[in-house]
């Protein structure tokens, strides 16, 4: 396995702008989808790696 620099924004910055493609239903997720809401989890975890 290759050996990759990663980068973490510190914790507690405000999030940048997205737009996923939500896996289940097609549709495109963003930032403001999550609008209001309690709270939001994005994680990539091994990003160096398709599986």
């Amino acid at each position: 396995m290759a050996l990759v620099n990663s980068t973490m924004l510190p914790l507690g910055t405000k999030a940048p702008e997205f737009q996923l493609p939500d896996a289940v239903s097609g549709e495109t997720i963003s930032l403001e989808t999550f609008a209001g809401k309690q709270g939001l989890l994005v994680m990539f975890i091994c990003r160096h790696c398709p599986f």
